[in-house]
């Protein structure tokens, strides 16, 4: 058998990848009013993918002074960004890099936003150990728009320089016009040898970007000398503080770069007690009992080398005793309109000063009318409380509270009295009150929208039929009545019943207030409102509710001539008793 071979050939593509190399970049900057820049605007090159940039400068010959021209490291495709600014303006313009040269326009078009930062130091200063200086930022608005919400920042070593007294390292300026500027500066004290900078940040909220890095300046190699006094920080209480009890603890921290020999409490100017057991860059505390009164304190330290003494600033506290909280401004909205048959929130406001501050522990309210009192158990027609009350807002002494309780719809028609009480911790209270008024509710309800009388035979007079009306409001009401035939009043107004053969006169349809009246001595219906002399009383104790319902007997009598299915209305009138 003869052989066969099969020869296999597999070709792999291979791609070729063009390294990164150098591209021209050229164009022509002008300016907003179409004009060519002047010569030595700077123009930033960026490739936004490799990150790397190029600053050059318009630097064409007459009469194209706006023109620059450059090279950037990228490969072909690559996204480049070109942006050239002058003191007022910028613009800006990107594209992909081609082979060949890349051409690129920029308009200064754009109002610039950015802060120019000067500093009243220079490099190589020299500061006395001990010694306070003055460090001042001025801000200028480069530009032709305002800048918002503008702040400054300094940075030091702050185990060399410190703040001088409580301080921060950032300052708001709020908002700086376009070519103005703010100023601001820091009180430093120069604390251990050696030497540091001090470098300024300044930036706006509306800022867009700092192109020439005018924001920030550093004062390099600022020089400490000599020896220093102890830094005493004093941590709590706070400067001004009010406390309500005498038993105070004095909290400080002090730094130093030798050790200390004893820290004492000053009260007045007078030392209080030492302490010879002293932990540097550490919080420790001294006790003291003090009477009611107002006092400065401060901490004073020796160190235990050069016998060095170092004092802190000065704080004021104020021992008061405690005080109950006022309530005041107390606000109820009047008048009110109750809820028929159902509950109605009312709500009462007040304002609390508690002038310890932090002892306030709960409101509470009571709404009571004229035939109550403040201590009278509640109860839905006179008197109603609220035991813990809300606390909406504090800000610093004073307290926000809202009070509400639910209404039932007999609530008394009468002046009330919404009578808001505050306690602290102490059980300490105070008292206010503010009036408020419940205005008649007029409100009934029957307990069935249809009466049927039945099938009744032509001149027959039906059974007797029964219509319930209750009190849903905060008075005693009568009762009147009209009624008309179907349920348009104007066309069946002289009716009583609406039938497919014929009407039913108002004579025939009857009523009365006694179960035992006969049809001949009851009332018949009328066209306008007539009093069923039924008077129905207000709920008093929903426990008792007798003579809160009143009951009218209804009886109809068919005339001949009469047939079908009838139908009338009843109106039902309530008015104050």
């Amino acid at each position: 058998m003869a052989a066969c071979l099969v020869a296999l050939i597999i070709i792999t593509p291979i791609t070729l990848t063009v390294p990164p190399g150098a591209h021209n970049v050229k164009g022509t900057v002008y300016t907003r009013n179409d004009a060519q820049a002047p010569t030595g605007i700077p123009v930033l090159i960026n490739n936004t993918i490799n990150n790397q940039s190029v600053l050059t400068y318009t630097n064409g010959p007459p009469p194209k002074p706006g023109a620059y021209s450059s090279t950037i490291n990228g490969t072909d495709g690559d996204l480049i960004e070109v942006t050239s600014w002058n003191i007022t303006h910028y613009g800006l313009n990107r594209s992909q890099l081609t082979s060949t040269t890349t051409e690129l326009l920029a308009i200064l078009n754009t109002s610039k936003k950015e802060t120019n930062l000067t500093i009243n130091m220079t490099n190589n200063a020299t500061v006395n150990a001990g010694n306070t200086f003055n460090f001042t930022v001025n801000i200028t608005m480069i530009g032709v728009e305002d800048g918002t919400g503008c702040s400054v920042t300094i940075g030091i070593n702050t185990s060399l320089i410190i703040f001088t007294g409580p301080d921060t390292s950032t300052r708001s300026l709020g908002n700086i016009p376009a070519g103005s500027f703010a100023s601001t500066a820091w009180n430093l004290t120069a604390f251990a040898s050696g030497s540091t900078n001090i470098t300024a940040n300044s930036s706006c909220n509306s800022d867009y970007r700092n192109f020439d890095n005018a924001n920030s300046k550093t004062a390099y190699n600022i020089t400490v000398i000599g020896s220093v006094l102890p830094q005493i920080t004093l941590e709590a209480p706070e400067n001004m503080t009010r406390k309500k009890n005498n038993h105070t603890i004095f909290s400080y921290n002090v730094t130093y770069q030798n050790s200390i020999e004893n820290c004492s409490l000053i009260i007045d100017d007078a030392i209080n007690q030492t302490n010879d057991s002293i932990s540097r860059n550490a919080s420790q505390n001294f006790t003291a009992d003090l009477p009611i009164g107002l006092y400065n304190w401060s901490v004073s330290c020796t160190d235990s080398i050069n016998k060095v003494n170092g004092s802190s600033v000065k704080y004021i506290i104020n021992i008061t005793g405690n005080f109950a909280p006022a309530v005041s401004q107390v606000y109820a909205a009047t008048p009110i309109d109750l809820t028929a048959g159902s509950t109605k929130e009312i709500e009462c406001n007040a304002t609390v000063l508690d002038s310890n501050l932090d002892d306030l522990v709960h409101a509470n309210a009571t709404f009571y009318d004229s035939s109550s009192t403040y201590g009278s158990p509640d109860s839905n027609t006179s008197h109603y409380s609220n035991a813990s009350c809300l606390n909406i807002s504090t800000n610093g002494e004073m307290h926000n509270f809202t009070c509400k309780a639910n209404f039932l719809y007999y609530a008394s028609n009468d002046t009330w009295k919404c009578n808001i009480t505050a306690t602290d911790n102490e059980n300490m209270t105070s008292t206010a009150y503010a009036n408020m008024s419940i205005n008649q509710l007029i409100a009934i309800e029957t307990t069935s929208s249809t009466v049927d009388f039945g099938n009744i035979t032509v001149t027959q007079v039906s059974q007797m039929q029964t219509i319930n009306v209750t009190n849903l409001g905060n008075i005693p009401v009568n009762l009147s009545l009209f009624g008309y035939g179907g349920d348009n009043q104007t066309i069946y107004e002289n009716y009583s019943q609406w039938c497919p053969h014929g009407f039913i006169d108002l004579d025939f349809e009857r009523f009365s207030k006694e179960e035992s009246t006969p049809y001949i001595q009851m009332h018949n219906l009328t066209t306008l409102p007539k009093d069923s002399n039924l008077t129905i009383q207000k709920v008093i104790d929903p426990s008792n509710i007798t003579n809160t319902t009143g009951t009218t007997y209804w009886r109809i009598k068919i005339p001949a001539g009469i047939g079908g299915r009838c139908n009338g209305t009843i109106v039902f009138i309530a008015s104050a008793a």
